[in-house]
């Protein structure tokens, strides 16, 4: 896993480090820096009330540099959420793949690692969780087929864990709460309020 980075600097107020998985290793240069930068300040002030300026600030690069990586603010969320969601699928084949082939040691490993990463790597995954809706309707399919997929194999150890006699079942209730555990992994969970985001109030001055 990459090592969190903080380069992103932003005169907002109190924010957590800005950590980016993102960055991938043929990136042009600039594109990490944009992302974590973006990261950031939607996390703080959603999509909605963000601006490409406003990136371009925390990034203290110019927003024509940011054009000159992505076409558009909408743009630049696709990557953000897609990327974290890929990530995330891979993730969990890495360590299926790295686990014995028993659903508890294996269910053990990609609840642990979900949560790690969505620990690590907390802005990522509140944009991932509370931004989806704002992704045009083919973009928004993408995601959801990732994260579907990621779902999936979720279910699949959960259900041979069960059939297998690792996951003592009485009944259906405790059936129920095993897969529980799995959905409760997955959303997309819409983040109702500007409360619930990591501040609602914008600097006097800032653009939009």
């Amino acid at each position: 896993m990459k090592e969190p980075t903080a380069r992103a600097t932003v005169a907002y107020g109190r924010l957590p480090p800005a950590t980016c998985s993102l960055e991938r290793s043929d990136d042009r240069p600039n594109v990490g820096k944009i992302l974590e930068a973006a990261i950031v300040v939607i996390a703080r002030f959603g999509y909605h009330g963000t601006s490409i300026r406003d990136i371009a600030k925390a990034a203290e690069i110019s927003p024509g540099t940011i054009y000159n990586h992505f076409e558009s603010k909408h743009e630049l969320l696709v990557a953000i959420i897609s990327r974290g969601r890929a990530s995330l699928l891979e993730a969990t084949e890495q360590a299926l793949f790295e686990t014995p082939k028993h659903p508890a040691a294996q269910f053990r490993a990609i609840v642990g690692d979900h949560v790690r990463r969505h620990a690590t790597y907390p802005l990522e995954s509140l944009i991932g969780n509370s931004e989806l809706w704002s992704l045009d309707r083919t973009s928004r399919r993408l995601v959801v087929s990732l994260r579907d997929g990621q779902q999936r194999m979720f279910e699949r150890v959960v259900s041979d864990g069960i059939s297998q006699g690792s996951f003592p079942i009485d009944g259906p209730i405790e059936a129920a709460n095993h897969r529980a555990v799995s959905a409760s992994c997955f959303g997309p969970r819409r983040i109702q309020g500007a409360g619930s985001r990591l501040g609602s109030t914008r600097p006097q001055g800032a653009s939009r």
